[in-house]
């Protein structure tokens, strides 16, 4: 009975990046600003739509839908969405890079340029770099490896918050004359089925998910997914990845 009634009133609510969550009541006219928010109210056969423009955040999905009353996330016809975890002020120039000589540049940050296992992901102009591990090398390796000699690649000190940069067949070998992405947030979408969660039951419907340090779209213990014309692309491990869930469908 509770079932049938809730499908019964499905809502659908709208998030815009000129919305607030804190003011907002999820109408067209008054959007939420974030995907978070509406990923906290949702219950079965609910559609979130997404408004135009670009989203800096990691959406953990707790809750979901049923066999019958899928939860629907999709951006609103017409327009595109794209969930970018790439740091705004590095995509934006408004960072120093500072010259430490030998090609390399670094600049200072207040946030991990890696995360996990020492996964993350940095692109010149829109082409990925080679992602020098920490864990594996020291920066002395990184000023000297002549493996790199023909690879623009990165590394990041833990020590000193600097993530270092050497550009190679560039006119400039400065970061600041080209387009930087360094990505800042660990996944897109995580469907988070940890514990008494269960995200199950859902649709990421129409949505670009880019630049992550792990994964764009992640999940774990959640099943009878639907991931429908998205696109992935820019990250450390792994574009979708599943662990131990079922049913997870692809397509478009």
């Amino acid at each position: 009975m509770f079932l049938f009634a809730k499908e019964s009133l499905a809502a659908t609510y709208y998030v815009s990046t000129a919305g607030s969550d804190a003011a907002g009541t999820g109408s067209l006219s008054n959007p939420w600003r974030t995907i978070q928010k509406a990923a906290g109210i949702v219950s079965p056969g609910d559609t979130v739509s997404i408004r135009g423009g670009t989203y800096r955040e990691a959406v953990s999905l707790t809750r979901g839908g049923t066999a019958s009353a899928y939860i629907l996330f999709q951006n609103y016809p017409g327009e595109t969405v794209n969930i970018d975890g790439a740091d705004e002020a590095i995509a934006n120039g408004q960072v120093t890079w500072t010259d430490f000589g030998g090609g390399i540049y670094y600049t200072n940050l207040t946030w991990s340029a890696i995360s996990g296992d020492s996964m993350g992901y940095a692109a010149v102009d829109g082409q990925k770099m080679y992602f020098y591990k920490t864990k594996f090398n020291t920066f002395a390796n990184f000023q000297t490896d002549s493996w790199l000699v023909n690879r623009s690649s990165w590394y990041w000190d833990s020590n000193t918050n600097r993530l270092y940069v050497k550009l190679v067949n560039v006119s400039n070998p400065d970061p600041a004359a080209h387009n930087m992405t360094v990505a800042r947030l660990s996944a897109g979408f995580y469907f988070n089925g940890y514990g008494s969660n269960n995200p199950d039951y859902t649709v990421l419907k129409g949505i670009n998910v880019i630049n992550h340090q792990q994964k764009g779209i992640e999940s774990y213990k959640a099943g009878n997914l639907v991931i429908d014309a998205c696109t992935v692309s820019g990250y450390g491990n792994a574009g979708i990845y599943a662990g131990q869930g079922n049913n997870i469908t692809i397509r478009n």
